[in-house]
Parts: structure tokens; sequence; C-alpha cells
């Protein structure tokens, strides 16, 4: 049986491993984000912007919550080749699993049965489901993701033509580090999925409070951003409802 889970518990980010994310993306019927994913894949552009400090109705329940975070803990924290999950609430009416494995034999480009959230989450719909890989963290090798360290995370999903996936990446790799600096932001770390059709910043925050501050910088002030031409973007911001790591 799994341990029980603490408060202490971390994920840890690092490209060049044999680790495998898989993002899996649910949102409640009938939200903006459900009608955005059935309409354009995700794919519609949006800007920056600053993340809500108001709750609304469009909220994942808690009774949701508490199942989602159940299932990773009891179930596919037990499944083999699970390395460690983030369980992220949106404010949009998401609910996203980060989870990271070491698969038994070729990487899958979609999120196999046997690592999804879905059997916990009925009520909602999988808007997205892709697997990737660590392109590059920064402002080091490593990355780290816990409730007390960092309570609050962000999405900067990209969708992009496979062909223009590397000249995106090589874009982010100049440009990203420089948001580092910003008071409340941790890390950032790039995604490459393995279909070639997104790239997934995944950023940690301690909080919010000065994010503002962040879109005044290069490269990330309204119409200098450095996707434009290349990518279309949508932010996305959550709370981190549990961090949960391998049994031992």
């Amino acid at each position: 049986m799994p341990e029980t889970p603490t408060d202490d518990e971390i994920l840890r980010v690092r490209a060049g491993s044999d680790v495998v994310t898989a993002i899996e993306q649910f949102s409640i019927p009938g939200t903006q984000q459900a009608a955005a994913s059935a309409k354009d894949g995700t794919g519609a552009e949006q800007p920056l912007g600053k993340p809500s400090t108001a709750r609304t109705d469009e909220r994942v329940s808690e009774a949701q919550i508490e199942s989602a975070v159940a299932y990773l803990r009891n179930e596919l924290s037990a499944t083999t080749g699970f390395v460690a999950g983030l369980l992220l609430v949106g404010q949009s009416g998401e609910l996203v699993l980060y989870s990271q494995w070491t698969p038994q034999a070729d990487a899958p480009v979609e999120v196999p049965a046997e690592w999804s959230l879905a059997p916990a989450v009925q009520g909602l719909d999988r808007i997205d489901s892709r697997t990737f890989g660590v392109d590059f963290t920064a402002p080091d090798d490593l990355s780290e993701a816990s409730l007390k360290a960092t309570p609050h995370a962000h999405f900067g999903v990209f969708t992009v033509e496979p062909d223009k996936q590397e000249h995106l990446l090589e874009l982010a790799r100049e440009h990203a580090p420089t948001s580092m600096g910003v008071p409340g932001l941790t890390t950032i770390n790039f995604h490459r999925s393995l279909d070639g059709r997104r790239v997934i910043n995944l950023g940690l925050w301690s909080g919010f409070g000065e994010f503002e501050n962040l879109l005044a910088r290069p490269s990330f002030a309204q119409g200098d951003e450095y996707w434009i031409g290349v990518a279309t973007f949508r932010p996305r911001f959550f709370e981190v409802a549990a961090v949960v790591t391998a049994s031992r």
C-alpha cells in the first residue's frame, strides 16, 4: 500500500532523464475552457494577462478534488512506472494532472489508461491528454515543486506546428529565462509534447502577488511576446492541490 503522504513531498523536474511527463487537462462541461477546447483544441490565442484573485462558479468542486487526490495517492502512485504527480486546480473550471513516469517500453504519445486520472473525475471532460519530455528548466538544471514552497503554478500552453516546435523552444531558451527574478516565481520548466504540437511551460510560484511585474519585461509585454508568429498561446493559472511521490 502507498505510504501516507506528507506536505513536504517533492516533485523534481530535470531535463535529459528517461522520465516521461503525462499532462491531462480536465474541465467542467459548459465552461469557457471546455468550449475553447472543443472549438480549437486549446490553441486559440490569448494574452498573457495576470491571474484572477476571485473565485468563480466555474471552479471544480471540493468533492471532485478530493476524489482526484485519493486516486492519485492510492491508485496511480502504486502503478508500475509512477515517479511523482502534481494535481493542479485551475481558476476557470479546470483540473490538471501533471505526472511523471518511467515507461516499460517506448514512450507513448497519448496518456495510457493506466496513467490516467479519468476514472476518478466523473462529471469532468478530458480536454487534452499528451505526453512530454522536459526540454529545459531555469534558473537551475533541477526544479522542485512542493505544497509548502510552490503552492501556485501556471501553464504557458503553446500550440505549434510540429515543424516549428524546435524553433519555438530555441526562442524560449533565449528569452524565457529573463522572467526569473520576478518576485514569487521560483522556476520555469519547458516541456515538448512527443506529438510535436504542444510546448508547455510549467511555472512554479510561491505566490502570484507580483505576477504583473512579468508583463512589463521584454519578450513578455503585449505585442512583444517572443512566440508571436510561431505559436499560439494560452495562459492557465492554478493552485497546487497535491504533490505525491511514488510508494516506497
